[in-house]
């Protein structure tokens, strides 16, 4: 019996241990994201200061990366609307307008998002007519978890046409999911599913790697 009642206290602290490594471990990976340090907002104002390649770069590489893909032709284009990439987009805007994007401008920004308590997905999502986010859905997945965002921008909203005469329209997609839900410390999928045509593109999520 006493063997017993030992195996189950060193299961239950092994199990502690292991939980609270992995709650502090997302604890850090969020505040990385954003609660941005001096430094990283004067990184993030330098990138946007330098010129379109080495902003469409930086782009690419915020770019979630495919996992599985149904939809044949052009799929969404999906990035994270961390703090550090705010910054680093508005930068380069004021330096291609030829102003400058000031630290305190970088400060009130990140400001917003450490209150906003949700992360945000640019999606930017095409279709063959201008209401064809009405049966759009966008849902994160950890593990066996489903999260389902707390609102969409531009859900609803009637697309652009990609040119005149053009049977191809373009829109931009916000989901917006409750940081309180999400477990930064473990890997996601971001799936973006077109009920009507029933396609789906799923995206790697590595928050870790997030900026």
């Amino acid at each position: 019996m006493a063997i017993m009642i030992l195996s189950l206290v060193t299961s239950l602290m092994t199990f502690t241990q292991s939980y609270l490594h992995s709650a502090n471990a997302g604890q850090q990976i969020r505040s990385d994201i954003f609660d941005l340090s001096e430094r990283q907002m004067k990184d993030a104002i330098a990138i946007g200061q330098v010129d379109l390649q080495t902003i469409t770069e930086f782009r690419s590489e915020q770019s979630l990366p495919v996992l599985e893909n149904t939809m044949p032709g052009r799929q969404p284009a999906i990035s994270v609307n961390t703090p550090y990439y705010y910054i680093a987009m508005m930068s380069y805007n004021a330096f291609s307008q030829g102003r400058q994007y000031t630290l305190n401008d970088a400060k009130k920004i990140n400001e917003q998002f450490s209150g906003l308590g949700q992360l945000g997905f640019g999606v930017k999502a095409s279709g063959d007519n201008a209401n064809f986010t009405d049966h759009i859905t966008i849902t994160l997945k950890q593990g066996s978890t489903i999260l389902l965002p707390d609102s969409i921008t531009g859900k609803g909203g009637l697309a652009e046409a990609d040119g005149a005469g053009s049977s191809s329209y373009s829109t931009m997609l916000i989901p917006y999911f409750d940081n309180s839900r999400i477990d930064f410390s473990q890997p996601a999928e971001l799936i973006y599913l077109d009920e009507e045509q029933r396609q789906s593109v799923i995206y790697q999520v590595d928050f870790a790697k997030i900026k």
